[in-house]
């Protein structure tokens, strides 16, 4: 996900994760999803060359928010 104002400046990551019915590769597609939020690690920081950012990231715990939905 990136910034509105500023599209060059990362802000997170998002997954959207699908729930699958049985096995590979015969499974098949449910209803059921899961969206996946997280703050950006380090060396993506460092690849876009916010080196601030980077730093702070080192120092702080890794947050995940995990949000799982039914899609209708």
């Amino acid at each position: 996900m990136r910034c509105t104002t500023d599209p060059k400046h990362l802000i997170g990551l998002k997954k959207m994760l699908v729930y699958y019915e049985g096995r590979v590769p015969c499974g098949t597609k449910t209803d059921w999803g899961m969206n996946e939020y997280r703050l950006p690690d380090a060396t993506c920081c460092n690849a876009a060359g916010d080196s601030s950012v980077a730093s702070s990231m080192n120092k702080s715990p890794k947050v995940y928010i995990y949000i799982i939905l039914h899609r209708t």
